[in-house]
């Protein structure tokens, strides 16, 4: 069954892009974009009580995402992202275990936003599916996928028609194996291009 979820849930995300990428070229410049971000600083919300070892920040996170402005409020964006390993306690059938876990997953969002000369801000809302993953201390694993809410806020700098420097914060839930889910938010620093 979960193969057959996944089989499905990559159809559409396919066809949403080739649907995306053909509305882009039938509509005038400057109301596509697209954009990547650094995890500048990204923090899980893991329970360390009694951790042999702890460390919320997860390193190497990021995200990539493509958009379509509606108007000059309204949008939506595609987003695929992927979260960095932290360290902490996590939920198994027998209890509380030492683990390490990271995750990933893809979304679709609306976004609301407005701009004050060059510079912009906005709010996104929208689901996801999201895949997590478990290393536990004592040398197995567990992963599972879900669909998820996601939300985040950002502000952009206009640097000229096309390009644009971002920081956004985004909250990006998961779970991690069968018993746990996580939350992780998002600080991240990048650029997009309008076209």
């Amino acid at each position: 069954m979960e193969y057959a979820l996944k089989k499905t849930l990559t159809s559409l995300l396919v066809t949403t892009a080739a649907l995306c990428l053909s509305n882009f070229s039938a509509h005038a410049a400057e109301d596509n974009y697209a954009g990547a971000s650094i995890g500048a600083a990204t923090h899980y919300r893991l329970d360390c009580t009694g951790a042999a070892a702890c460390d919320r920040n997860a390193n190497g996170s990021g995200k990539i995402y493509f958009g379509k402005q509606l108007d000059k409020t309204f949008g939506t964006e595609l987003m695929g992202w992927k979260v960095g390993d932290a360290q902490g306690n996590v939920r198994n059938a027998t209890g509380s275990v030492a683990a390490s876990v990271h995750s990933q997953g893809v979304a679709v969002v609306g976004v609301a936003g407005t701009s004050f000369d060059a510079v912009s801000v906005k709010a996104r809302l929208g689901v996801g599916y999201a895949r997590g993953f478990t290393d536990y201390a004592a040398g197995s694993g567990a992963a599972k996928s879900a669909f998820v809410p996601v939300m985040g806020v950002g502000a952009s700098y206009a640097l000229d028609k096309q390009w644009s420097l971002n920081a956004d914060l985004d909250r990006l839930p998961a779970r991690v194996n069968a018993n746990t889910r996580v939350n992780a938010n998002m600080f991240s620093l990048g650029a997009s291009y309008k076209f």
